[in-house]
């Protein structure tokens, strides 16, 4: 009798790792509507108020980064996620009572923006090491695909719940709801078992810790050739919706419901790849198809540009969002499966830091080139550029041959 060899497509993810992932989108939602919410009431101060809590926030995350992945890969990651999410909660809770008391001053919104930075700084590289803590290797894929749509769906609902919350309760419920969203995933990480946790020990510095995290991740050549695509891309992309479609949708005298099509659209695009290769698996050929999920984008972004009508832009939103979710679906997996396990958490926060600093710097030349530009040619040039790292992708011969994966 032959036994027969069942594809891990057809396996069916561990049970812990879904009612993680469900309940980490369930916190998610919270997270988006508390950060509408937070620009929202800090808008009231001024843009520069705004500006100052946004910068609380993504600063203090930003500049904690490395030192959080160290601290993750030292005391495990589910040790510092059930601190993550406990300090949170209580922060949050604090939040909803005092903006009950005092309303929300600056100095509140501030606080809170740097509490919510610190906290995730630690969080967040914990977070995305979880596929290997609690899945096979040969499902690591898939289950960093659920993941990213999850977290996409949570962008979807939780900025609309925000506005929703703040027009017809006001703050103090948008921070209440917040805070209740922290339960069901501490819930579901308390009661995690089997959790394949390898902590390194306090045995250097956390500095001498965090740069041997850079220095992992830049010796080895696939997880640098992946790093250098996720930047160029993130560089690209990233501002498309934060800067590019504001101010495409303003030039076209459209309706801010019509930014929100656009948007709604970039995030369905993904949500509907990544829910594909959740239940497939990524192609064999990760670093091929990663380049056409570039490609496509790049192409979309091209026609978002040159149309002239709200229906088939949103459709190359939709598009050019589900380009980059093959992109990072199967460029993610690969930086994960590289990763030796000890440096898990410090990788992560090393591929965090790395979308956020080019994110810092894109921006405001992207932001520059729309206003001597306009956003239309800006859109198409970014649609170039795409395509251009789509093409060096494909060059690359150490992420060409490094990315092909064994499906046997």
């Amino acid at each position: 009798m032959t036994a027969r060899t069942v594809s891990p497509s057809r396996v069916p993810l561990p049970r812990s790792y879904v009612l993680w992932v469900g309940a980490a989108t369930v916190s998610n939602v919270g997270v988006a509507a508390l950060y509408f919410a937070l620009g929202w009431a800090a808008s009231a101060h001024g843009g520069s108020a705004a500006g100052l809590v946004i910068t609380g926030l993504v600063g203090t995350r930003t500049v904690l980064l490395l030192v959080g992945g160290a601290i993750a890969d030292r005391v495990g990651a589910r040790a510092v996620m059930i601190a993550g999410d406990t300090a949170l909660l209580v922060a949050t809770t604090a939040l909803a009572v005092a903006a009950a008391v005092v309303g929300t001053p600056l100095w509140l919104l501030l606080a809170a923006a740097v509490v919510e930075g610190a906290v995730t700084a630690f969080y967040l590289p914990a977070e995305g090491s979880m596929p290997r803590h609690l899945v096979p290797e040969v499902q690591v894929s898939r289950a960093v695909a659920l993941r990213g749509s999850g977290g996409e769906l949570a962008d979807l609902i939780g900025g609309p719940l925000g506005g929703i919350l703040v027009a017809a309760a006001g703050f103090t419920v948008a921070a209440t709801v917040d805070a209740v969203s922290y339960a069901p995933v501490l819930i579901v990480l308390l009661s995690l078992r089997g959790f394949r946790a390898v902590a390194t020990g306090p045995r250097q510095s956390l500095w001498t810790d965090a740069r041997a995290g850079v220095t992992t991740a830049a010796r080895e050549p696939l997880t640098r050739s992946s790093f250098a695509l996720v930047a160029l891309a993130a560089g690209v992309f990233v501002p498309v919706g934060s800067v590019l479609v504001p101010l495409l949708v303003r030039s076209r005298d459209w309706t801010a419901a019509s930014g929100g099509l656009l948007l709604g659209g970039l995030s369905l695009g993904g949500i509907a790849v990544t829910l594909v290769i959740a239940r497939t698996g990524t192609a064999r050929h990760s670093g091929l198809v990663a380049a056409l999920g570039l490609l496509i984008a790049g192409l979309a972004l091209t026609a978002l540009g040159l149309a002239g009508g709200l229906p088939v832009s949103v459709a190359a939103a939709v598009l050019s969002g589900a380009g980059v979710a093959l992109f990072t679906a199967h460029t993610f997996p690969v930086i994960l499966l590289a990763t030796p396990e000890g440096f898990l958490s410090r990788v992560q926060s090393l591929l965090g830091l790395t979308q956020a600093a080019t994110l810092v710097a894109a921006a405001p030349l992207l932001g520059a080139a729309a206003s001597t530009f306009g956003p239309a040619p800006t859109l198409i040039g970014s649609g170039g550029l795409l395509a251009a790292v789509a093409v060096a992708a494909v060059g690359n011969t150490t992420w060409r041959r490094g990315s092909v994966q064994d499906t046997s």
